[in-house]
């Protein structure tokens, strides 16, 4: 089954993540790889650590998790990135983790 698909045009989403790396020991992120739109157009593949992400929602910018569609511009399996309860990075619900969590492919 395909996931919910978004495109540039039809959804305001400022950055898409599609990758990160975590701290062994305490689960915290290190740095996610993603997309960050620009006008009408998207980036290439960027790196971002925690500082940004956490300083881009304290922002207000939409940030999401998900994959790469077929045509560019669009991604797949989408999931809104939050603060947790002890003001961890989450995604797509609750987590088991005592750290941050987005549910990623590991980098």
């Amino acid at each position: 089954m395909r996931g919910k698909r978004t495109n540039i045009s039809k959804a305001k989403v400022d950055l898409v993540l599609v990758d990160a790396r975590y701290e062994r020991d305490t689960g915290r992120l290190v740095f996610a790889r993603g997309y960050a739109r620009t006008g009408q157009v998207w980036t290439d593949i960027k790196l971002f650590d925690r500082a940004s992400l956490v300083a881009d929602l304290e922002k207000g910018q939409k940030v999401v998790t998900g994959r790469n569609s077929e045509l560019s511009g669009d991604f797949e399996d989408l999931s809104p990135v939050y603060f947790g309860p002890e003001q961890q990075l989450l995604a797509g619900g609750e987590s088991e983790h005592d750290g941050d969590d987005l549910k990623l492919p590991i980098l």
